[in-house]
């Protein structure tokens, strides 16, 4: 059974991701892609994490819609000094 995975990056003018399926020999084929525009981040940094949350919610559905599936598992590339994380595990809401 694979398993599906998307990527996400938060850009300053539009949040992207990538859907792949991850086989069980370890093989990864991205089988869609979606940008959206992104008015939450300015000049790298996020000003407005609400709108640059619905900017990577939408990203990830619109990839989810063009392959045809639902995302297992979400990897996040974003980079600044700025910034300060926290990992979080979280469940699907049906």
């Amino acid at each position: 059974m694979s398993k599906i995975l998307a990527a996400v990056e938060i850009g300053t003018a539009q949040a992207k991701a990538l859907v792949g399926e991850l086989s069980d020999v370890g093989g990864l084929n991205v089988v869609a892609a979606a940008a959206v525009p992104n008015e939450g981040v300015r000049k790298g940094e996020v000003v407005d994490y609400r709108k640059a949350a619905s900017a990577v919610h939408a990203a990830i559905e619109e990839a989810e819609k063009t392959a045809g599936t639902s995302v297992d598992e979400v990897y996040l590339a974003q980079t600044g000094s700025h910034l300060h994380g926290t990992e979080l595990v979280g469940t699907a809401v049906s």
